[in-house]
């Protein structure tokens, strides 16, 4: 692949940076992975038909969101630390606070949104066993002999009882109801929507984290009697056919000023502080969701 266009070189490199975070909290992934196999094997190896307040156990998102803040913690901690080490913030008290707020606020972020995620898969688990027969004791014997991290819905899936089968039109009354809109941050998304989300938080982060450390940049300059070292971003935009966001490549604002994102097919409209900006997604991942755009952020 050959790159010329300086956008192109831009968004190459910055994909290429996102692609090794990714893998190098890999493990992250793979312990909230854990999280959600273990709650859902506990769902279907207690299960009963027969459904009360001594029997259920209903799932408390902000009770599974806090097992998994732990772990993302310690990952946007880590990168944090990673993009001070290479950025002009003077690490004292009153920055290492700020950082620490900037820290909780994105763990907090990620964890809520994967904690709904594995709710919606409780949620699928309770719809399959109250809607088909199910070979409790074959889906224990299995997962004994698989390794922990594999997709619980295939194994689910293989126990069904032959000849159990949901007819077609029932299928889809079930599905239409699994995927009801849950309300992470206010918002209403789809198990669907979730699952894409799931897969671009990586990128929220490390866009995130650059965003903050820029303002932190600012605040101490202003502290220190000068004007901001980061004045303006840019969005770059995927350069990848049949693709959102084509107009908005090369589109330059102030730093603190939020892009103005239209999703060309839809014609849904956001205002992003940055490509895939979950906490300002107002159109259930309209323009976030598979958004393989990035951004520059320009000093003065």
């Amino acid at each position: 692949m050959r790159i010329t266009h300086k956008h192109e070189v831009k968004n190459y490199l910055g994909n290429k940076r996102i692609a090794v975070i990714q893998k190098a909290h890999h493990r992250t992934s793979t312990r909230i992975q854990f999280i959600n196999n273990r709650l859902i094997d506990k769902r279907i190896l207690s299960f009963t038909r027969e459904i009360n307040d001594d029997i259920y156990d209903p799932y408390d998102p902000k009770i599974i969101a806090a097992e998994i803040a732990g772990y993302n913690k310690i990952a946007t901690t880590q990168d944090l630390q990673r993009i001070l080490t290479h950025s002009a913030v003077t690490r004292n008290v009153q920055t290492e606070l700020e950082a620490r707020k900037v820290i909780n606020n994105v763990k907090d972020t990620l964890s809520q949104i994967e904690a709904e995620r594995v709710v919606k898969n409780l949620d699928y688990i309770d719809n399959v066993m109250t809607s088909t027969d199910v070979d409790i004791k074959k889906y224990e014997a299995l997962i004994e002999k698989l390794p922990p991290q594999v997709s619980r819905k295939e194994v689910l899936e293989r126990c069904i009882v032959e000849g159990s089968d949901l007819p077609p039109t029932e299928r889809q009354r079930w599905l239409e109801k699994n995927l009801r809109r849950g309300a992470s941050y206010n918002k209403k998304y789809t198990y669907k929507e979730l699952n894409q989300l799931s897969r671009d938080l990586e990128r929220y982060k490390t866009h995130r984290l650059d965003f903050e450390t820029a303002v932190m940049e600012n605040r101490q300059a202003d502290r220190e009697g000068y004007g901001p070292v980061n004045e303006s971003k840019t969005w770059i935009w995927s350069q990848l056919e049949k693709t959102r966001h084509r107009e908005m490549d090369g589109e330059t604002i102030p730093l603190s000023e939020k892009f103005e994102v239209v999703n060309e097919v839809t014609g849904d409209t956001d205002y992003l502080l940055f490509p895939g900006d979950v906490q300002n997604d107002h159109n259930n991942c309209s323009n976030i969701c598979n958004c393989g755009c990035t951004y520059d952020i320009n000093q003065t």
